[in-house]
């Protein structure tokens, strides 16, 4: 992402007041709707989203994926996702894509983000989300965005981190 987008971004993060929205656990049985954050890297096997998708529609019928990806392309896969890159963040850190902020604004029971290391854009959906329960995988720099953090696998592996996030939210108790 462009220097100056990622300075506007965690300029309005730092500078405007958010949204007050209330974020609260519940109980992942009770749960209707999955949002999942995923950064598309050339580093990272696709088919870990994929597997981690299907895990969750084995249990849950309404998931919604939105894909970031650092270069302008198509994914090739069977879920329904939505895509967005630089181009759909405008140079002042407005998100421009309509279905972006679409996600934004849902109201889901659970988001899971996948991104283990502060990144402005997701930052920013992050605190502007109206997720009841937010969770990731821990990273000081972005603790204040969930409700639910789970340390980094070991061996820094995404999909046993994600095992992992799935297997916390599904024994919490509301």
């Amino acid at each position: 992402m462009h220097k100056i987008k990622e300075l506007a971004i965690k300029w309005k993060l730092n500078n405007k007041n958010n949204e007050n929205v209330i974020h609260e656990n519940i109980a992942f049985d009770k749960a209707t709707s999955i949002g999942i954050l995923f950064y598309e890297d050339i580093n990272i096997d696709f088919s870990i989203l994929e597997n981690f998708v299907k895990k969750i529609k084995l249990e849950k019928n309404f998931v919604k994926v939105l894909v970031y990806t650092s270069e302008i392309k198509n994914i090739e896969t069977d879920l329904e996702i939505t895509i967005f890159n630089k181009k759909d963040i405008s140079i002042m850190g407005e998100i421009l894509n309509q279905e972006v902020n679409n996600f934004i604004e849902f109201n889901f029971d659970y988001l899971f983000c996948t991104y283990n290391v502060p990144f402005p854009a997701f930052d920013m959906i992050l605190k502007k989300s109206q997720a009841k329960c937010r969770v990731g995988i821990h990273n000081v720099a972005n603790a204040d965005n969930f409700e639910l953090m789970i340390e980094k696998s070991t061996n820094n592996d995404l999909e046993t981190s994600l095992n992992q996030l799935l297997y916390y939210v599904k024994v919490m108790k509301n």
